[in-house]
């Protein structure tokens, strides 16, 4: 089992969460909700409008609890008024995200520069 890493950075008032390893049972789907409601509360406490992309070009294998629980995390985002949009799955996990229809619910992108550019336009 590989560890999880996660980078995050803001650029332009965008964060973006650069997930590293596998989104698995265990640390991986632990990692994904708690960096997602560190952001969610920080924006809170802030009074801004949260915008979010969680990029998965690092992303070396995700399984269905680690699909459900970026769902999860999605709908928590959307539901605090925030956006959120996807970027950069791989092979491996792009045909999770399309097995899962996941891209039918969620914006995703083929790369963080299309996902910023998407972000940006989405008020």
């Amino acid at each position: 089992m590989t560890k999880t890493k996660i980078k995050r950075e803001v650029h332009d008032g965008i964060v973006i969460s650069s997930f590293f390893g596998e989104l698995t049972i265990g640390p991986g789907v632990h990692a994904i909700r708690t960096e997602v409601m560190e952001i969610l509360t920080a924006g809170v406490t802030q009074g801004k409008k949260v915008k979010l992309i969680i990029d998965l070009s690092q992303c070396t294998d995700i399984d269905s609890t680690g699909l459900a629980e970026l769902t999860r995390s999605c709908a928590a985002v959307v539901q605090n008024g925030a956006v959120v949009h996807v970027c950069g799955p791989q092979s491996g996990v792009l045909l999770g995200m399309i097995r899962a229809k996941f891209a039918e619910v969620w914006e995703v992108h083929e790369d963080l520069e299309s996902a910023k550019h998407g972000i940006k336009a989405q008020r």
